[in-house]
């Protein structure tokens, strides 16, 4: 048993002595009723004072327990609370003094308030599966607000949560957060929420409630308004918020730098010697490899109308031979509604055939999107996208663009567009093909693709003087005859980007932050993605 919760059971010990007790009645697995008070529980036996003496019961012997009387009761399975609280497979195996000890799949449950208990049902405790895969505490913490400057995020692994600080790993080092300053705290791969006020969000809606107090040797002790949650599957926990609570504004000659990684902090830069920079924060001081700051930005230009989400990539997968990061968090700008991108394994992931996968999905709260960003650079040549599947079927709510983009404004931010997008219209054509500014007649061509079951391939080559757009049935970079040919687009405007920073990008997100009309959760497979470089 881990060293926490045994510190907390033994406070169960030193009320042995007393003869606190609980009214109940047991029915039997024989079909007798005893009624008595519940002395103690311990070692797979129950002592109960009953009018004509002390019964020693073995539990496997009960089939259930009311702490109420029977007709308040209707019948459950597990554990039931008096303010409705259902725990399923809940095995009482300790009771001392006024405290209920219960075993269950993930941890234990000490209850320290008897008169919240209603009913135990030992003999049927119902069946409750918590699926493997959930351990890992790689987390991402978004800070309080610092006025209209940057908001920090933190990406890494929670070692500890103590005495109201988070104690994270990162890979520049170690930080220690107070929980003040935290604004929300995701384990699931998406954008922590921003609440008011405290909340808890469970895997799967288990009945878990209260507040975190502690996370120590990857357990979580969670308070209850009835007692205590002991959770030894730690990644049960998804998400948790704070209430909003203003942090001092950074100092002047601070300095935004984000990482590559997804960590965002304000700090000071101490020394950079030999591409590795030295930066002290107000949570601890980074070594950061000077190769991994993805921007480094002052005051000066971080003082209004930041995003209250930031926007940047995290999180890195190999496809088509090339390395991606993959977006977590993060707006549209130009959305109506905030727009969440996920990094998580169910929106964004490589299968065994080395295809790529992206999904939007949706939890309790909001939809998530996904998006991925080369971390090379290609700038001219020919890029190929080899789909699989319908996307002339897709939502008119859902959009999946392929396309370059650098986040300097220079050149229309080198944008050159292959969407497959309604835009919210369902009687609107289906696919787009756009050199930006796309507000000009002259730099976006609209047609309506119909491929029937059929792969297809997209592409775009970028040369110094004209820009080919095509569209194919098939898998081919060139088509075999015209019959193959969707449709064909050559730009020739004023408008084609010269090569800079721009990297490829293929993002599967929501138009205008508004969810699929048909509610549904939307899959798209790219079998491959291909660059052949040009001269220009």
């Amino acid at each position: 048993m881990k060293k926490l919760v045994e510190m907390l059971l033994v406070s169960l010990w030193v009320f042995s002595f007393c003869s606190f007790a609980e009214s109940a009645e047991i029915q039997l697995v024989s079909g007798e009723r005893l009624q008595g008070d519940l002395l103690s529980v311990g070692d797979g036996r129950m002592v109960l004072d009953c009018s004509w003496g002390e019964a020693n019961i073995e539990l496997e012997a009960i089939e259930e327990i009311y702490f109420v009387p029977r007709e308040q009761k209707v019948s459950d399975k597990g554990l039931l609370l008096v303010d409705g609280t259902n725990l399923l497979a809940a095995q009482l195996t300790e009771k001392r003094g006024e405290k209920f000890v219960f075993d269950l799949p993930y941890g234990k449950l000490i209850i320290t308030d008897p008169e919240q208990l209603l009913y135990l049902n030992i003999g049927s405790p119902g069946e409750l599966l918590v699926p493997q895969g959930l351990e890992g505490m790689y987390c991402y913490v978004l800070l309080q607000s610092r006025g209209g400057f940057a908001r920090e995020r933190i990406m890494g692994e929670l070692l500890q949560y103590l005495e109201g600080a988070l104690k994270v790993r990162t890979l520049q080092g170690i930080l220690e957060i107070p929980q003040t300053a935290v604004s929300g705290i995701s384990f699931a791969g998406g954008t922590p929420p921003l609440e008011e006020k405290s909340y808890l969000r469970i895997w799967d809606n288990i009945p878990i409630q209260g507040k975190p107090i502690s996370f120590i040797e990857n357990t979580w002790t969670i308070e209850a308004p009835f007692g205590v949650f002991i959770v030894e599957r730690p990644g049960l926990i998804q998400e948790i918020a704070y209430p909003s609570n203003e942090l001092s504004l950074p100092e002047k000659q601070s300095v935004f730098v984000s990482l590559g990684s997804g960590t965002d902090l304000w700090g000071n830069i101490i020394a950079w010697k030999d591409n590795n920079v030295e930066l002290s924060t107000r949570y601890g001081t980074l070594n950061i490899p000077a190769s991994t700051i993805y921007k480094v930005s002052s005051t000066a230009s971080l003082a209004s109308n930041y995003l209250a989400v930031p926007s940047a990539e995290s999180k890195r997968i190999d496809f088509s031979g090339y390395t991606w990061l993959v977006k977590i968090g993060g707006q549209i700008t130009d959305s109506t509604k905030p727009i969440f991108f996920s990094w998580s394994k169910d929106n964004v992931w490589v299968d065994s055939q080395g295809q790529l996968h992206l999904k939007i999905t949706r939890d309790s709260r909001r939809w998530y999107c996904a998006e991925i960003v080369s971390e090379k650079s290609f700038g001219y040549g020919k890029y190929l996208f080899y789909l699989a599947g319908r996307t002339d079927e897709l939502n008119e709510n859902v959009v999946l663009g392929f396309f370059t983009w650098e986040t300097s404004p220079e050149n229309n931010n080198r944008e050159i567009d292959i969407e497959f997008a309604r835009w919210g219209n369902v009687k609107e054509r289906n696919t787009q093909f756009v050199v930006q500014p796309w507000d000009l007649p002259e730099n976006i061509h609209r047609f309506d693709m119909r491929i029937g079951n059929s792969n297809s391939t997209h592409s775009f080559e970028w040369r110094k003087d004209s820009i080919f757009f095509q569209s194919v049935l098939g898998h081919y970079a060139n088509p075999p005859d015209d019959s193959h040919i969707i449709e064909s687009w050559n730009y020739v405007g004023t408008n084609i980007p010269e090569p800079g920073n721009e990297k490829a990008r293929i993002v599967l997100w929501l138009a205008g932050g508004n969810p699929p009309s048909d509610n549904k959760e939307v899959e798209i497979i790219i079998k491959k993605f291909e660059f052949i470089p040009s001269e220009g």
